[in-house]
This record gives C-alpha cells, sequence and structure tokens, in this order.
C-alpha cells in the first residue's frame, strides 16, 4: 500500500510474473501490515519487510520474512554469539536460518513491545480494520470532492485508510496549517469557503 496515495498494490500479481522472469521479490509492507491482511505464502513474495512503529509498537525495531531456501543460501552480513553452530580454527558454521543472521544479544524488549502490538491488532481483525479504513477513505473522498478547487490524487475505487489531495494555488503546508488550527473540524472546507 502507498503511504502518498493509499494505492493498494497488486503484490500478488507482481510476485507472481515476477517469479516466471526469476526475479527474487521483497516486498515493503509498512503501509499494509497494520491495516489489512497480509498473508505471504497467499501474496508468493520472496521476502517482506514491515517496521513496527507502523503497528503502534515502538520503534527500533521491526520484522523481515524470507524464504527459508533463499535465506539458507545466504551468509550472514555479521558475526556474534548465538548465530554458530560451531568454530575451528579456520572455519565457523552457521547455524540453520533464521538463527544465522541473528548475532549478538536480541532487542529482547522490544520484540516483546512488537509482539503486544501483533497481538492488539489481531485482537481488532486486520478485515475489520480494513473495512474500517475503507470507509472513512471513502467519506473522506466524497466529502472532498464537494469542495471547490480540490484535486484528489490516487485511485478513484479501492485504497488504504487515505486520501490525498491539492488545493489548487495553496501550498500544502499552508492547507495543514489552517486544518491544524481548525481542530477537529475539516479544515479544508473552512479553507475552500474562506478563499470563495
Amino acid at each position: 500500500m502507498s503511504n502518498t496515495l493509499g494505492t493498494i498494490n497488486p503484490a500478488a500479481e507482481l510476485c507472481q510474473r515476477a517469479r516466471k522472469l526469476g526475479i527474487i521479490t521483497l516486498i515493503d509492507a509498512a503501509q499494509s501490515i497494520g491495516h489489512m491482511p497480509v498473508d505471504v505464502r497467499e501474496m508468493g513474495c520472496d521476502f517482506l519487510a514491515f517496521s513496527g512503529h507502523k503497528m503502534a509498537s515502538v520503534t527500533g525495531i521491526g520484522a523481515l520474512y524470507g524464504r527459508r531456501a533463499l535465506l539458507d543460501a545466504m551468509p550472514p552480513y555479521q558475526g556474534g554469539g548465538g548465530m554458530i553452530s560451531s568454530v575451528e580454527y579456520h572455519a565457523s558454521r552457521w547455524k540453520p536460518s533464521p538463527e544465522r543472521f541473528e548475532a549478538g544479544t536480541p532487542n529482547f524488549g522490544d520484540a516483546v513491545a512488537l509482539g503486544a502490538s501483533c497481538d492488539f491488532i489481531d485482537s481488532l481483525g486486520r478485515d475489520e480494520i480494513c473495512r474500517h479504513d475503507g470507509a472513512l477513505a471513502r467519506e473522506a473522498y466524497e466529502k472532498l470532492s464537494e469542495l471547490p478547487g480540490i484535486r484528489i490524487i490516487g485511485p478513484k475505487g479501492e485504497r488504504g485508510g487515505l486520501v490525498s489531495f491539492a488545493f489548487g494555488g495553496v501550498h500544502a503546508h499552508d492547507v495543514v496549517t489552517f486544518a491544524d488550527e481548525d481542530g477537529s473540524r475539516c479544515g479544508a472546507a473552512t479553507i475552500a469557503t474562506s478563499r470563495s
């Protein structure tokens, strides 16, 4: 999902096309992981990454999914305790994936916080979050479409829970400032009426 336009990209289709051409895929799921169901097997991606703070967790932690065959073929990018199965004078043997990529002391505290965020989002239900986001986006799209001078950017149909727009002749920072000053009401409507 795009964090600027709300576009929901056809990730499964793109991964399928890439696989036919022998292309390895990496999906950035930071925007979608907390807002919609994400299934790496159904998507058919090789790698998928997301950051914890996009799921209301702490900063500095995230997750990387990788197909085991690809992970097992990759050497570790750093060394440290916990990733080595045996050490000899001239060589070391790595543990199987994913342990071979977990050098040193893991970030336990942030991992617990990320787990709690995952549990919370799971308790709400990603399907329900997606429906709610979609309803908010549709309402925002409809209301913004009624305002003179507003140009909506991005898809008209299914989209993530945001609507990007431009207001003719007004810099985006000014629109945000006026909307912020207006508080919880729709600042864009106030701007549109004051410029009429």
